[in-house]
């Protein structure tokens, strides 16, 4: 794999080695910033190509991102951008600021497939099925492109999303104790709970279902880590069952976490939605969490949050995912 990281002087022997100690994995060409704009009219340069703002323009490195054929990024080393979502926002597939420019390696062969893989979305543009992605790893923070709002989604477009699977538990003994009206309704009060919330945190629930529901969370959203509030949801389900559902049974809720991406269509239209990570997040909720407890899958293992990691624990694979289920809650 090369990377052309586009410098000052490309003689400097500092910077070169600097430079050069970003990775292990990957062949680096150092070119002169002034010569960008002839090299990049040739058909490619690198399979990543990185601007150096230090010596480039905020305005030209986005001139010369629209240019260019191949993924590409910024190395920040001076934190000279002051707002790294713009070149997001402008086709950018990296940002790599004062803070991660100091810690070596950091572009790892892992990382740079995922810089790939977020340019190969926005080369799709309008599609109506997305292929795998892979984003996100259990030990690394994926790159995600900023979240434009969900009024300015576009149907059929696939976007990266965080999918919460949200379902009660026990159904088949509530269907006893309770009948089919009433459990119906309890499902009906479930889906009201779950959609406020979601909202409450910046979601939406998407698919709602006889017996489960889909939750959308922005997968850029740093804020909506949802794990810690379904946490709250299961130690609060006492008193969410007497309280909201007028229900002296005990209940229990069940929830799956994952990330991945979809095309989006609003809530209401999503008909059959091809997504393999839509399939996945239904397989894990259905199949591989038991009631009473929340399965993360290893595409959002980040998201659980630092001081509840010892809460929870490994599992066996499920559908080639690992797979880390919470505690019971009883």
């Amino acid at each position: 794999m090369k990377i052309t990281v586009y410098c000052e002087n490309p003689e400097d022997a500092a910077y070169v080695k600097a430079v050069a100690s970003l990775t292990e994995d990957a062949e680096i060409a150092l070119l002169p910033a002034a010569g960008c704009a002839r090299t990049l009219k040739t058909k490619a340069v690198g399979t990543l190509v990185y601007f150096d703002p230090a010596v480039i323009s905020e305005e030209k490195i986005l001139e010369f991102g629209s240019r260019t054929k191949d993924p590409w990024g910024v190395l920040d080393r001076r934190g000279v951008i002051s707002d790294p979502a713009a070149l997001f926002h402008a086709g950018a597939a990296d940002y790599v600021g004062p803070a991660l420019y100091k810690k070596m390696p950091v572009l790892t062969a892992e990382r740079m497939n995922r810089v790939k893989v977020l340019a190969e979305i926005r080369a799709r543009g309008e599609t109506a099925a997305c292929e795998s992605t892979n984003i996100g790893a259990p030990t690394d923070k994926p790159i995600f492109p900023p979240f434009p709002g969900w009024e300015k989604l576009k149907t059929e477009t696939c976007y990266p999303f965080t999918f919460v699977f949200a379902a009660l538990g026990q159904q088949k003994e509530l269907l006893g104790h309770l009948g089919e009206k009433r459990l119906d309704k309890l499902r009906g009060d479930f889906a009201q709970l779950i959609d406020a919330w979601a909202e409450e945190q910046g979601g939406k629930l998407w698919i709602r279902e006889a017996s489960s529901n889909l939750v959308l969370f922005p997968a850029a959203d740093e804020k909506a880590t949802p794990i810690l509030h379904l946490i709250k949801l299961q130690l609060n389900r006492a008193l969410i069952g007497y309280e909201n559902f007028r229900i002296e049974l005990p209940i229990r809720f069940r929830f799956a976490v994952h990330q991945g991406d979809a095309p989006w269509r609003r809530p209401g239209s999503t008909g059959t939605v091809v997504s393999e990570h839509i399939n996945f997040i239904y397989h894990l909720g259905m199949k591989a969490v038991d009631d009473g407890t929340i399965g993360v899958s290893d595409k959002a293992f980040r998201l659980i949050p630092e001081e509840f990691a010892d809460f929870f624990k490994d599992g066996p694979s499920f559908e080639d995912h690992g797979v880390r289920h919470s505690r019971m809650f009883r």
